[in-house]
């Protein structure tokens, strides 16, 4: 993978703060958001040579756990500022 797992959470949490502010986008669909967009940066952001059905679950895996990290590291910051 091109760039690290921690790298790309924080990419997305920023890419759904953009989203947000560019779009009156209601609180409860920024996780749904963060996945798409996790799963889009993680598939856009692997060089791949060669593609089968196991690097293609790996990726999706990835871009499934980048998406809800940034999901649930969002809802942790709204829960703190509560």
């Amino acid at each position: 993978m091109l760039f690290d797992l921690s790298v790309l959470v924080a990419i997305t949490i920023a890419l759904v703060q953009v989203v947000k502010s560019m779009i009156d986008m209601p609180a409860k669909y920024q996780p749904i958001a963060s996945v798409v967009i996790g799963l889009l940066i993680t598939f856009l952001g692997t060089k791949l040579d060669y593609v089968s059905v196991e690097i293609f679950r790996g990726i999706a895996m990835n871009g499934l756990l980048v998406g809800l990290m940034a999901a649930g590291l969002y809802d942790q910051k709204a829960l703190i500022t509560k």
